[in-house]
């Protein structure tokens, strides 16, 4: 099974952009039925609810195959970092 996620971090407020999901087979890329794994979005967005990230001071990256989300608090003044864990395979 492979999962593509539709590529960077963007929240929908902040621009405009189609998000598409799919569940593939890794050999054959043909569709397979059953649920789809929250994307890295969708955890950062959960992960956020309640806090006020301004958006310049927010960034999602890979660092040795994992999601690392960092963000600036300003209330605390320091660069907090969460890591989201591996990519699926594939990516």
């Amino acid at each position: 099974m492979m999962y593509i996620p539709t590529g960077g971090f963007s929240r929908g407020g902040y621009t405009k952009s189609a998000h598409f999901r799919m569940l593939l087979d890794a050999g054959t890329q043909e569709h397979l039925n059953g649920d789809m794994p929250a994307t890295i979005n969708e955890k950062v967005e959960a992960y956020t609810q309640g806090i006020l990230v301004p958006p310049e001071g927010e960034n999602l990256f890979r660092n040795n195959g994992n999601y690392i989300y960092g963000y600036y608090d300003r209330d605390g003044r320091k660069l907090v970092l969460v890591n989201f864990g591996k990519a699926p395979s594939g990516l």
